[in-house]
């Protein structure tokens, strides 16, 4: 695979993280979906890892941190609402 080919593939990831995320937090805010709903906390889980890795790629360390913070808090998240 080229390495343009692999860029396009990486920042495409990125973007549908991003969608994820605000979409997840969309469907939030208008009562679509309840904070304690499976849904919501997969779209953070792999919106926030999409996110991550991009950030990680660009050597941009904030926003891989905060999306490490949030990826550890909806697995405990998915954790819980399992375990009930």
């Amino acid at each position: 695979m080229s390495k343009k080919i692999a860029n396009y593939i990486i920042e495409t990831l990125g973007w549908i993280g991003v969608i994820l995320i605000l979409g997840g937090y969309y469907l939030l805010a208008t009562d679509a979906i309840h904070s304690r709903s499976w849904e919501y906390h997969v779209m953070i889980l792999i919106g926030s890892t999409f996110v991550g890795i991009v950030s990680y790629r660009k050597r941009n360390f904030q926003p891989v941190a905060l999306n490490v913070i949030f990826v550890i808090l909806a697995i405990i998240a998915l954790s819980r609402l399992y375990l009930q």
